[in-house]
């Protein structure tokens, strides 16, 4: 017998919680998605200009022994378990939540740009993978979204956040952003963490210290949905088909395995509104931002943001500035970070500034180091909010990159890729991947060769959130598919 769609309606009390629907309303059946095991949240951080990696644009590595450094600080210590190098000290308490990949190139710009990268063809495919076109004599664009868009854009339907994704920028000179919306629709960071703050904060009642109103009302209000869905289902049960009565047990055995989950959730604590210093002037123009000061803040706005669950993805940026108060040793054309790179052509043992080699490299390393800190500022708050069974960070997958691994080359081969937090425990963690061929039998060689490109790493990503793609980007991938050796 045909139960009418209306008797299960007021059975329901007119109630849905996307379970699929029953044959009795002569419907297709939906299926919601499975979100077990997948991370929660995504972030993206882009560094502009480079590391201190040595890479000439075939990715094969100097020695030092002629005019270009020879220093590769991104590298672990050889070894596949994680064992941290000069650039990744700051990361020390996270190393278990960490993965360093190497031996990645940026194919979509080596095969589009007349130079195999400079810098406009490099940031517009640095986290896009896609076909770029040039749309003034110095300048070009994207013709799809970068990674971040496309996860925006797809987990809000697995769960709305009042902002569909976040992109905050700690300002310098750069060439231009990495982040695209869509195709040819660039991303501009917000710069200033007190403006952001008021876009964000606005409505944000709590101080911490007593369970977010809000939170403790969606919950019961899920259990009283639940409820009242497992009554309707029981008033039912006797009243429809063999089949349907085997779909309503195992609802109701879904149902009760929810109940019991709710009644064992530990309400976070309410979202803190992040303490934005005195110092920080919300009329900072761009160029004249104390990025010493809004760098740890905007970090401190990110992480309120996503312990409120403002937002669920996030682009992080940063510019390649000289920072002055890193207290350099080595000077900088313009005082600008790109200058900096640059030298690393002259530092070398034959090269005009040979003897200050080491000044040149102790400031780039602070440098980066500070850079450095801001992502252990953002991991330590992540592992300190409780989530679940762990952590945020455990339920997290933040993907650190650049547009070149050096600099003074404008080189796309052996790109810096970092990977951390556990993507809700999929990654094997603690390790240092590297697909360059050539260190199968050496793991020290300078020599180079890899068929593993961005467009890999961005389809990785989309796998680890539970998305079945098989390509990502442009068809300038050496091959398709993911990265191996990840989970």
């Amino acid at each position: 017998m045909k139960v009418g769609r209306r008797q299960i309606v007021r059975g329901l009390g007119g109630l849905a919680i996307g379970l699929p629907l029953l044959e009795a309303f002569e419907d297709k059946r939906a299926h919601a998605q499975s979100t077990g095991n997948l991370p929660k949240r995504f972030i993206c951080c882009f560094e502009h200009g480079g590391y201190i990696s040595a890479a000439d644009k075939d990715g094969h590595k100097f020695d030092g022994s002629g005019a270009q450094n020879g220093e590769d600080a991104w590298a672990p210590l050889p070894g596949e378990t994680l064992q941290l190098g000069a650039i990744h000290q700051p990361l020390a308490a996270h190393v278990d939540s960490l993965l360093v990949l190497r031996g990645i190139n940026n194919r979509a710009c080596q095969e589009q740009s007349p130079y195999n990268g400079d810098h406009g063809w490099a940031n517009v495919t640095a986290l896009t993978s896609a076909n770029a076109s040039a749309v003034s004599e110095d300048a070009q664009t994207s013709e799809g979204p970068s990674i971040d868009a496309v996860l925006a854009e797809r987990l809000k339907e697995r769960e709305a956040t009042p902002f569909s994704s976040l992109h905050l920028l700690v300002p310098a000179h750069n060439y231009g952003t990495p982040f695209f919306r869509a195709a040819r629709e660039p991303s501009s960071g917000e710069y200033n963490p007190v403006q952001v703050f008021d876009k964000l904060f606005a409505g944000i009642t709590g101080d911490g210290e007593e369970p977010n109103p809000a939170a403790v009302r969606a919950r019961t209000r899920r259990q009283s949905i639940l409820d009242g869905v497992s009554e309707g289902l029981r008033l039912f049960q006797n009243r429809v088909s063999s089949r349907d009565r085997a779909a309503i047990d195992a609802h109701l055995t879904h149902v009760r395995e929810l109940e019991q989950r709710l009644a064992q959730l530990e309400i976070a604590p309410a979202c803190s509104k992040p303490v934005i210093s005195d110092e920080i002037d919300r009329d900072w123009d761009y160029y004249g931002v104390q990025i010493e000061k809004t760098g740890p803040a905007q970090v401190d706005v990110l992480l309120a943001a996503l312990r409120c669950g403002l937002t669920n993805v996030a682009g992080f940026e940063i510019g390649d500035f000289y920072a002055p108060f890193v207290n350099p040793t080595f000077p900088a054309a313009y005082d600008i970070g790109h200058s900096l790179h640059h030298s690393a052509r002259d530092v070398g043992a034959t090269g005009p500034d040979g003897a200050r080699w080491q000044d040149w490299y102790d400031t780039m390393l602070r440098n980066r180091l500070w850079r450095m800190g801001l992502l252990a500022r953002l991991l330590d708050g992540l592992a300190a909010t409780p989530e679940g069974d762990g952590t945020m960070l455990d339920n997290t997958l933040l993907l650190w990159t650049s547009e070149f691994s050096t600099g003074a080359e404008h080189s796309v081969a052996d790109l810096p890729v970092l990977l951390a937090g556990k993507a809700g425990g999929q990654l094997r963690t603690g390790r240092d991947v590297n697909y360059n061929l050539r260190a199968a039998s050496d793991p020290t060689t300078r020599d180079y060769q890899t068929d593993a490109s961005l467009h890999n790493l961005f389809t990785s990503v989309l796998n680890l959130f539970g998305y079945d793609d098989a390509h990502f980007g442009s068809d300038h991938a050496t091959k398709e598919g993911p990265l191996s050796g990840l989970t």
